[in-house]
């Protein structure tokens, strides 16, 4: 009898042993299946990434905003133009290109813009009114005139009014009441 549970106990032992061993390596092949899953999901993750990097970089080469900017020969006898290509399109960016373009000096700054239907409304501080003021009649029309045109072109308006500080724009020659038309 004595042999018969000495040899039951060795049995469930060893069966016992079998099934501890076996689930290390079943632990072991999940936490390889575990691994292998994060590496799958974080590679999906990384294309998905890259796939929407480049429709953002296609989506912004397609927002490109092309800006007729105008400005004056280099003596003043007639007005050129320039297309540049901007990420967007504000008034900001427009007023920026006529600073490169030297139509208007550095000093010179939009107080307020509005844009409605096809009319735009630019007021600007006094430095832009002291640099119209300065000029003679020739260098006030070529100023004016590549403002106008720059922004009605831009923003696809048919008028503009500029004023000063809130306040009707006089430059000496002129009072500048009205809208401006686009100039040929």
């Amino acid at each position: 009898m004595k042999k018969k549970i000495i040899s039951l106990l060795l049995l469930l032992t060893l069966g016992c042993t079998a099934c501890v061993t076996a689930n290390p390596v079943e632990s072991e092949n999940k936490q390889e299946e575990t691994v292998n899953q994060e590496k799958e999901t974080e590679q999906e993750e990384e294309t998905e990434k890259e796939a929407e990097s480049v429709i953002e970089e296609e989506e912004n080469l397609a927002e490109k905003v092309e800006i007729t900017v105008y400005y004056p020969d280099e003596m003043a006898e007639k007005v050129l133009t320039e297309v540049v290509e901007c990420d967007e399109l504000t008034e900001e960016v427009v007023w920026n290109l006529l600073k490169e373009k030297e139509i208007i000096s550095d000093e010179c700054e939009i107080n307020v813009f509005s844009q409605e239907n096809e009319s735009v409304e630019l007021d600007v501080n006094e430095a832009f009114g002291t640099q119209l003021r300065s000029y003679g009649t020739t260098g006030e029309k070529m100023m004016i005139h590549c403002v106008v045109n720059t922004f009605l072109d831009a923003f696809q308006c048919e008028q503009m009014k500029i004023t000063e500080n809130g306040e009707i724009l006089c430059s000496g020659h002129m009072e500048y009441e009205d809208y401006f038309t686009k100039f040929e």
